[in-house]
Parts: structure tokens; sequence; C-alpha cells
């Protein structure tokens, strides 16, 4: 009995101890319901079939091209817009539509000659998952279409777009690894260590002296554009010399979207800290606020196919501009003027953030300093 009894006070001390450590008990049972959530909440609904936008270019006018055309709208996957070569590549480029077949003059004559399989082209963007998804549906239609034939008569030609020819796998990897570091050095480092500080009183001390607000903002995300330099530089020089990673199609491009974009995780990162009452409290802010930009900014697992209101409340994350930004510009070498409302997103987003955390900061510790 009286084992039992000293089992069962150590047993409630440790529960005890577990329930008032804040961070273990947010680590060992709220980040595991919120991960379920949310990947619940992204993978619900996958089996509803959504339309999908693809473009086609009819040079053949014949029955083949006919039977191709009533296919995909048949189908119930295709949404079939047709136009020019020229103009529909345009416009894959810009997520306009998702994939664009070029059915080629004479397709008709040379399947009914049967002189050989017949070739059509498929265009289609490899960073995006939807236009992946896309081209491997149109492939599969067309063969489907003559499953009776015992050579096939149509053959599929894949091609990417010319922006991304020479991209492989770990480069398409690369725009979402850099938004999640980035956010991490803002969001989730800045905004706990400066928690702490504040919680410390270290923040207290250093405007008891002449440092003013604007230079200890500057001199943090000025601290923190170095960090992002050299993050870029190391992850590109590992990535060359294990992986062969290409580097920026635009590298100022690049470089300008990073910082823009570590601008405005600081602005976040900061604006927790601010408002949070402790560095206990403000670290799984951070952590929850971090990982959800990050997953929800389409950077660390694509979204193209999430429920409806997921891709809506990806709209309003600063972390979707971030990636979509670093995917135009880094890998397919667009200039800035093409991304500029990603730009003014992020923009916004740091001065909102800046400006909160220094409104909050001026009010709870430089006047009490």
């Amino acid at each position: 009995m009286r084992m039992a009894n000293q089992l069962w006070q150590v047993l409630m001390l440790n529960v005890r101890q577990q329930m008032r450590n804040k961070i273990a008990f947010f680590f060992n049972l709220i980040m595991p319901v919120l991960m379920l959530l949310f990947f619940g909440a992204t993978n619900a609904g996958s089996d509803t079939v959504t339309a999908v936008t693809v473009g086609l270019v009819d040079r053949d006018g014949g029955p083949v091209a006919q039977l191709i055309r009533t296919g995909l709208q048949e189908s119930g996957y295709f949404e079939v817009e047709a136009g020019e070569e020229a103009e529909l590549i345009r416009r894959l480029d810009a997520g306009k539509v998702r994939a664009v077949l070029v059915l080629p003059a004479g397709l008709s004559e040379q399947v009914a000659v049967g002189s050989g399989p017949a070739e059509v082209i498929v265009h289609w963007d490899p960073t995006s998952t939807a236009s992946a998804a896309a081209q491997g549906g149109l492939q599969y239609l067309i063969q489907g279409l003559e499953t009776f034939q015992k050579e096939p008569s149509i053959a599929v030609r894949d091609q990417r777009l010319d922006s991304t020819e020479q991209l492989g796998l770990f480069d398409f990897m690369m725009p979402g690894l850099l938004v999640y570091m980035t956010l991490n050095a803002g969001v989730l480092a800045i905004g706990t260590a400066v928690s702490y500080q504040q919680r410390a009183g270290t923040l207290r001390h250093m405007f008891s002296t002449p440092l003013t607000m604007g230079a200890w903002l500057v001199g943090t995300v000025l601290g923190n554009h170095l960090l992002a330099i050299l993050q870029l530089s190391v992850i590109w020089c590992v990535g060359i010399a294990f992986f062969k990673i290409q580097l920026p199609n635009n590298l100022p491009g690049t470089v300008a979207i990073l910082l823009l974009s570590s601008t405005a995780g600081i602005g976040i990162g900061l604006a927790i800290a601010a408002f949070a009452r402790s560095g206990e409290t403000a670290m799984p802010i951070a952590i929850i606020a971090s990982m959800g930009l990050t997953f929800l900014g389409n950077a660390m697992m694509p979204l193209d196919h999430a429920p409806e209101i997921v891709q809506t409340v990806m709209r309003f994350m600063p972390s979707y501009y971030m990636t979509h930004a670093l995917q135009q510009v880094t890998m397919k070498g667009q200039p800035l003027a093409a991304v500029l409302p990603d730009l003014g997103v992020l923009a916004l987003t740091a001065t909102i953030g800046l400006g909160l955390a220094a409104w909050r900061l001026r009010r709870t510790v430089v006047t009490a300093a």
C-alpha cells in the first residue's frame, strides 16, 4: 500500500510538472492536434474532381482533332480554352491555364493513313503540381481514346516551358526551402528572442540609453538581412556542389525578394513578441505562425488540389506571395516587374508588422525605461 501511494505521488508530480511547463505541454499535446487538423483540412475533399483549364491549339480541324476536343469536353476533368500557341503558352507561364495541347496540321490524315504514330505536343509548367497533373491527365485521355488500336496511332510529346528546361528536382525545392528558412529566422528566432529580452529587462535597459526605436528596428532588420544573404549563399553553394543546382535565373531579383520576405517575417515576429505576455507564450505562437505560414504558403507541400476554403486562406498568407515570387524570378528568370503584386503584399506585411511592434514596444518598454 505504501509503495502504491509513493507511485501515485510521483505520477501526479510528473503530471503537474508537465502541465505547468507550457512549452512541453504545447509540443506534447497541442502541436500534434494542430498538425492533425491541418493535414486533415488540406486533404479533406481530395476525392472531389475539379476541372482544370487547359489550352488547345487545333491546327488540324479534322475528325481526330474533333474526337480529342470532344473527349476533353466530356471528360469532366478539363475546361478547354482555344487559342494561338504563343498566347496560350504565355498564359501557362502566368498560371492561367495548366497545360497547352497542340494538335498539328495533318494529324487526322496521318492517323488515317497509318504511317506511324502522329505526334501531339503538351506544354506544361514543372513548377506547378497542378500543371504536372494536367499534363498526365491529357496524356492518359489521348491514350484512352485509342485503346482499340493494336499499335498507338498518336504519340504525346511533353514540352516543358523554355525557362525551366535546365532545372532539376532540387531546383524546384529551392523557393520553398528559402521561404521556410526566412520565416524561421524572422518569425520564430526574432520573435522569441525579443520576447525573452523584453521579459528579462534587456530591452528596457537598451532604451534607457539614447537608442531610438527607429535605430533599433533598422539594426534588427539589417542583422537579419545579413543572415538571409548568408543562408542564400550557403544553401546554393551546397546545392551546386552536391546536387548540381542551377544558379538563380535572376540573381539580383532573388536577393531583392529574399530581403523583402525577410523584412516581412521580422515584422510578424516582432509583432508577436510585442503583444505576447512572456517568452513562454511567444514561442508557441511563433511556432504556430511559422508553420502555418510555411505550409499554407505552398512552400513545403503543394496545395494546388486542396479544398477551396484552404486555397482561399492561402491567398491571405504573405508566405504564399513569397513562394510565388521566388518561383517566377528565381526559377523562371522573370523580372521583378512581373511579380509587383507579390512584392506589394510583402511590403504591406512588413509595414504593418513593424508598425504594430514599434507602437506596442513604445507603450510597454520605451515609456517604462
